[in-house]
């Protein structure tokens, strides 16, 4: 195991090289202190699954190993995307529960995310606890020989199937569901089916080398998609990410549908009652809180992660939690972020008007995100330079909630490290093209001067 391992613990979760930065020796200590920092809360059970990627049988049994060792026990999901993992942590009341994966990251990626039994993500805070027991091995709880925790397997699906067909009543329409042969390839067109809709499923079949596309879902990804609903004449397609924890919707007319155009859709059809609150992370369109604004909604900012949007969901009994990456939690039918549920309440919207008409009711502005390669150990010190540089800048407003955010008279720009990926995105957003462009340029040679700075 490499010493110099820091990096693969992220905010919200670890994802590294399998055997070069995270090996079954570190995965088992993982285990451990996840174990260990159960036990600290009172919990005595929890749910480990993972997604199809070819070291993740090797990884869960790694991580297994660990958590055992600890006292608690284990009932396993070896092959399921995220969803149905966190429902039945959810619906056996387990105390918290452990998913492999590396979610869109290319094959020789993996990780694990960590939620408690409620399927609200561990914290940064919480992240750190365990990254701080993973070195502290005189911390661990360690099992006598008769007290190791018991391990079952149980069916990932049958109940999940149950809940979801109880719980939506869906018209008959034709769907095209691109599974990247990913994790949701075990579940989606399946339960699409049991639902009534007409199913034709691309790239269906499980392969951890993603052979016919990177499993992160976007418009450069999804172009078999947006041309098989076309040829198919479908109401709508989805595609969706390695772990099926995030989708991307396709309109009849085959155009990618933006996550924040997505979120309106889903803010008007989810929260009909006048001061609900739903909450947008600082990433997403302005488009969102002028158009749920508009319904007599309440929308606050968050900041970015997906454990951050379920936990504050839950705290603020908020009506909808909305990610511009594609995360969303609807607290009314699960209190966590489950990609299946985002197709099938915006199917509940098309009837007299198709999924494209209604897109096209809402305004679109000029809107854009940068990735720009950084490196993991510089990514945040970046930020930190830049946050000190603008701060006496002419902007309107200036925000550092997650990363650095300047709001203008006609949109604004966000510049924050990114917490899975060795980078830095800036956002960009604006009514006005000119200003949309001066601000993409600014900001952009502001990261790659910092940048250079550092490194030289």
């Amino acid at each position: 195991m490499k010493d110099d391992i820091r990096h693969i613990f992220r905010a919200y979760d670890i994802r590294g090289k399998f055997n070069d930065e995270l090996t079954p020796e570190a995965m088992t200590r993982i285990g451990a202190a996840y174990g260990t920092y159960c036990r600290k809360k009172g919990f005595d059970e929890v749910v480990v699954g993972g997604d199809v990627r070819g070291s993740t049988e090797c990884l869960i049994n790694a991580l297994i190993s660990g958590i055992t060792s600890t006292g608690i026990s284990v009932s396993i999901i070896s092959r399921a995307p995220l969803g149905p993992v966190l429902f039945n942590a959810w619906y056996l009341k387990k105390g918290a529960s452990a998913f492999v994966t590396a979610s869109h990251l290319p094959p020789e990626f993996n990780g694990v995310k960590f939620y408690f039994g409620d399927g609200v993500g561990f914290s940064t805070e919480q992240n750190e606890e365990v990254y701080s027991l993973f070195y502290k091995e005189e911390e661990w709880v360690r099992a006598n020989y008769d007290e190791v925790g018991k391990v079952e397997h149980i069916d990932a699906f049958e109940k999940y199937y149950s809940f979801v067909t109880e719980n939506f009543t869906l018209p008959k329409m034709k769907v095209v569901v691109d599974c990247g042969n990913g994790a949701s390839s075990l579940v989606f067109p399946q339960l699409y089916e049991k639902l009534g809709l007409e199913v034709k499923t691309i790239f269906g079949e499980p392969d951890p080398s993603f052979p016919n596309r990177p499993s992160e879902p976007n418009e450069k990804t999804l172009t078999r998609l947006t041309e098989v609903v076309q040829e198919e004449k479908a109401d709508f397609g989805v595609g969706f990410d390695g772990d099926g924890d995030r989708c991307v919707l396709v309109d009849n007319k085959g155009r990618v549908v933006s996550g924040d155009v997505t979120g309106v859709l889903l803010g008007k059809s989810l929260a009909p009652k006048k001061g609900s609150e739903v909450l947008i992370n600082v990433e997403c369109s302005s488009l969102i809180k002028s158009e749920l604004e508009k319904d007599g909604l309440i929308v606050s900012y968050i900041p970015v992660g997906h454990a951050t949007l379920t936990y504050e969901a839950a705290k603020r009994n908020a009506v909808l939690g909305i990610e511009s990456s594609g995360h969303m939690v609807i607290p009314s039918i699960f209190p966590f972020d489950d990609a299946l549920i985002v197709p099938l309440v915006v199917a509940k919207l098309i009837g007299e008007k198709s999924l494209a008409e209604l897109a096209d009711e809402i305004p679109t502005y000029h809107k854009a995100r940068y990735d720009l390669i950084t490196g993991d150990k510089i990514k945040f010190k970046v930020i930190e330079i830049i946050a000190e540089r603008i701060k006496d800048s002419q902007f309107n407003k200036i925000t550092t909630m997650d990363g650095v955010r300047v709001d203008t008279e006609s949109g604004w720009a966000l510049v924050r490290a990114s917490n899975t990926s060795a980078k830095i995105r800036v956002t960009v957003e604006s009514a006005d093209e000119a200003e949309f462009n001066e601000l993409s340029d600014f900001f952009k040679q502001m990261v790659n001067k910092v940048k250079e700075e550092i490194i030289t």
